[in-house]
């Protein structure tokens, strides 16, 4: 049997990942903390369990907000430096998206600007009053997370090659 302080970290690399997952406007503590026990394999009824999970989430939200203060900072700084050139994430309305390919018929690799951090998404589109629109059947991924999964293409390329 794992001690709880065993338990304590499986369930805090738990947090860490499905915040890191979900989005953060959708996602509820009670969904945070059933799916935690489940990857952590740990009772929910442990004494310790929802008051822990509370203050992961807390830490995670406050350092998120941290680190968007500090990337604001840095933008303006960018700003200042980059004289008259416009990135396009400047130049994307907030949730607007701009279709980069057609991955399918339905699925595309678009770059959006959501509350003005610029996300790279794959996702599934329909077609509404002559609009394609995006679904939520697809993932969002901040820059640094396509960056981390860029700097993995070649291991991947080589997974996929091994398979066939």
């Amino acid at each position: 049997m794992a001690s709880e302080n065993e338990e304590k970290e499986a369930v805090r690399v738990a947090v860490k990942e499905i915040l890191s997952e979900e989005d953060m406007d959708v996602v509820t503590e009670g969904m945070v903390r059933k799916k935690a026990a489940e990857r952590a394999g740990v009772e929910v009824s442990a004494p310790w369990f929802k008051g822990f999970v509370k203050q992961l989430i807390q830490e995670f939200v406050s350092a998120r907000q941290d680190k968007s203060k500090r990337g604001e900072e840095e933008e303006e700084k960018g700003d200042e430096n980059a004289g008259s050139q416009e990135s396009s994430k400047a130049m994307l309305a907030e949730g607007e998206d701009e279709i980069i390919c057609q991955l399918s018929g339905k699925r595309n690799v678009s770059v959006q600007n959501f509350r003005g951090k610029a996300l790279v998404s794959i996702r599934e589109y329909y077609e509404k009053d002559g609009k394609t629109l995006p679904s939520s059947k697809g993932i969002s991924l901040t820059i640094d997370q396509w960056e981390a999964l860029k700097k993995e293409l070649p291991a991947i390329r080589q997974a996929i090659e091994s398979l066939q």
